[in-house]
């Protein structure tokens, strides 16, 4: 399966529990290792530029895993600053 997405898309994943949603999303970001196959974001492989491909990319967990003493806007911030962001 091939999905290619442009710059300035927004690209959901839908499907009932246990499709296998957030599985794809911990492979894509390298929480998971893939048992078998390959997927590349900016031409950089999950399998062998794990690295660049988390240069790259940005997850919002589930989770509340905000600080309690901070803004939304302070964690916008220490974001940007742990990947090197200008904010």
């Amino acid at each position: 399966m091939t999905v290619s997405i442009k710059g300035n898309e927004v690209f959901t994943i839908l499907g009932h529990n246990g499709a296998g949603k957030t599985t794809a999303i911990y492979m894509l970001t390298g929480m998971l290792e893939p048992t078998s196959g390959d997927a590349t974001l900016y031409n950089d492989s999950v399998v062998t530029d794990l690295d660049d491909v988390r240069r790259n990319l940005g997850l919002c967990q589930q989770f509340d895993v905000l600080y309690n003493e901070l803004t939304a806007y302070e964690h916008l911030q220490l974001t940007c600053r742990i990947k090197n962001i200008g904010a």
